[in-house]
């Protein structure tokens, strides 16, 4: 089963803790990404939801921050739109 990848939903900031993300299946797991490096991961209870940045990790103004969902063994590819932080 191919995964559809989620959506980074902006406008996000170097300030921003959170961030929210649309598409994903209840149950999967969600890799957040700022210029390819992790910067959060969840668990999926809704398809609309705000996960947390992980301990330590900020946003830096002029990054992408992308998405992932990995369901079952099977991941997604990254978010095609990335969001830029401001």
């Amino acid at each position: 089963m191919a995964l559809l990848p989620p959506t980074v939903v902006g406008p996000l900031s170097e300030c921003s803790s959170r961030v929210r993300v649309q598409g994903q299946l209840i149950g999967a797991t969600v890799d957040i990404y700022s210029n390819g490096a992790l910067v959060g991961t969840g668990i999926a209870t809704w398809t609309d939801q705000i996960f947390p940045l992980s301990p330590g990790k900020t946003l830096v103004p002029g990054h992408n921050v992308t998405a992932t969902q990995t369901l079952t063994g099977v991941t997604s590819p990254q978010s095609p739109l990335p969001v830029t932080v401001q």
